[in-house]
């Protein structure tokens, strides 16, 4: 029974020990509070105070002091001014919004360590051109997936074709127009067959049988300019009649025994034009005949046509 007794007695003893120990842990952890600096006066937050946007906090002394650094919650300390001898000024920087408090530990002369009372911070939002709209959170920007890089590259290439395809389509309509428009650009016919057939064509019209004489050897000495340009590859539709017949009496490949018939051909087209000449129908049988005949003698053999068709295919 006295055993019993005993270990009871000393299960109680452990649990009041137990019981004791965390207030004195308590008293252990408690530090002694500094006193209140009666001789520092903070100077009142007249600018309003913006989120993480620095402004100054002014500490008026009445005896030499120095701060003690302290780690702020809300308040960041970065710089402190001390050039004048009753004055501290620190640049802090506000990370929280809302009303926070600031504190600060000074030190005197003589080593002690006097808290300045709480100082109420009200911290705004940081005005911008947003206006009302919310903060959002600073996000990394997103990227495309490859695939949809690789598809957008596909489309371009498939459009490229498309366009390409487009134009060389457009370009075969113009050069049929322009074959219809421009016979000599049949490669089928030679420029004399082309120019012949012209010739025979106004005379199948009413122009002269309706006194168009003018008309008429305008037409004439058009076909004859246009073979020119074909069969010489010169523009003499630029040319006025004497700069005409001197610059093909320099050219090589234009036979010497054709420039007489030529130049009777563009004199007599002259006349009628420009001093409205009536021409008999003789006269307009010569005409006619000296142009084909200018037309037919500065054909090519028909050996350098093949060799030139050749050239072309």
């Amino acid at each position: 029974m006295k055993k019993i007794l005993s270990f009871l007695f000393l299960i109680c003893a452990v649990f009041a020990l137990a019981q004791d120990l965390p207030a004195e842990e308590e008293t252990k952890q408690e530090e002694p509070k500094n006193e209140i600096a009666t001789f520092a006066s903070y100077q009142e937050v007249n600018a309003p105070v913006s989120f993480a946007t620095p402004f100054n906090i002014t500490i008026d002394l009445d005896q030499a002091a120095t701060l003690q650094p302290s780690e702020q919650e809300d308040f960041e300390i970065v710089k402190v001014d001390t050039k004048k001898p009753k004055q501290i000024v620190l640049t802090v920087v506000p990370f929280n919004l809302g009303i926070s408090t600031f504190t600060a530990t000074l030190i005197d002369s003589n080593g002690t360590a006097f808290d300045m009372p709480p100082l109420p911070v009200e911290i705004s939002k940081v005005k911008t051109k947003y206006g009302a709209q919310p903060l959002l959170d600073i996000r990394e920007p997103k990227t495309a997936p490859y695939w949809l890089i690789y598809l957008f590259l596909l489309l371009l290439i498939i459009l490229a074709i498309i366009y390409f395809i487009y134009r060389m389509e457009k370009r075969k309509k113009q050069v049929k127009k322009l074959k219809i428009a421009n016979p000599y650009l049949d490669e089928t016919k030679t420029p004399e067959e082309v120019a012949l057939a012209q010739i025979d064509s106004l005379l199948l019209k009413d122009l002269w049988e309706s006194g168009q004489y003018k008309l008429f050897y305008i037409y004439l000495t058009d076909i004859l300019r246009d073979y020119l340009t074909a069969r010489f590859k010169f523009e003499a539709h630029k040319f006025t009649t004497k700069d005409l017949l001197k610059y093909i009496k320099k050219r090589q490949d234009f036979k010497s025994d054709l420039i007489s018939p030529l130049e009777i051909f563009l004199k007599s087209s002259d006349f009628v034009k420009f001093a409205k000449a009536v021409p008999t129908i003789d006269q307009r049988e010569k005409n006619i005949s000296d142009l084909r005949l200018v037309i037919k003698g500065n054909a090519k053999p028909v050996e350098a046509q093949n060799k030139q068709g050749e050239i072309k295919k």
